[in-house]
């Protein structure tokens, strides 16, 4: 009534996190905080969008495309504001929805613009992780001819490899 929509997102949020709250309860929560409009409170809609992905993927749910579409809007909103827990989040739970739909073209654009983000941060096992997550996905199936090479694909090889040669 008073026009606080942060502060009910807040604490709409807070009450989401409360240990052995029924899951039905806590996606209330954060469809609540969804209801609010972007200009409003946009910060509290990317956790919960987020948070909902993870419930979600938990439960072993596949989002749907509205879900995945907000959650894209999540990852770039946690990659151009810099939240590192966020983008964190929001690129595990994306990266979980592109592994699932065996969406390698869209895994391999989502590793060229985290790996920036973790070579930035000097997050190298973050890297590391992910090269070798593709490498299972997509390795042997990748061509190394320059001349079809697109630039996921050649940012992929060349990251792959210099992980390769840092290694001990």
């Amino acid at each position: 009534q008073k026009k606080a929509a942060i502060t009910a997102n807040n604490i709409a949020m807070t009450l989401s996190r409360v240990k052995d709250l029924p899951p039905a309860v806590v996606r209330s929560f954060l469809e609540d905080v969804m209801t609010t409009p972007e200009r409003d409170d946009f910060y509290n809609r990317v956790r919960a969008t987020i948070t909902l992905a993870e419930i979600a993927q938990s439960a072993g749910a596949t989002l749907t495309e509205k879900q995945g579409s907000t959650l894209i809007d999540a990852y770039h909103c946690a990659f151009t504001e810099g939240f590192t827990s966020l983008f964190d989040r929001s690129h595990d739970a994306l990266w979980k929805q592109l592994e699932a739909a065996e969406d390698t073209d869209n895994l391999l654009t989502l590793f060229r613009l985290s790996s920036l983000i973790w070579r930035l941060r000097e997050d190298h096992d973050k890297e590391s992780k992910y090269v070798q997550k593709l490498s299972a996905l997509i390795g042997a199936k990748i061509s190394t001819d320059v001349r079809t090479l697109n630039r996921d694909v050649a940012y992929y090889a060349s990251r792959a490899t210099a992980i390769v040669d840092a290694m001990p």
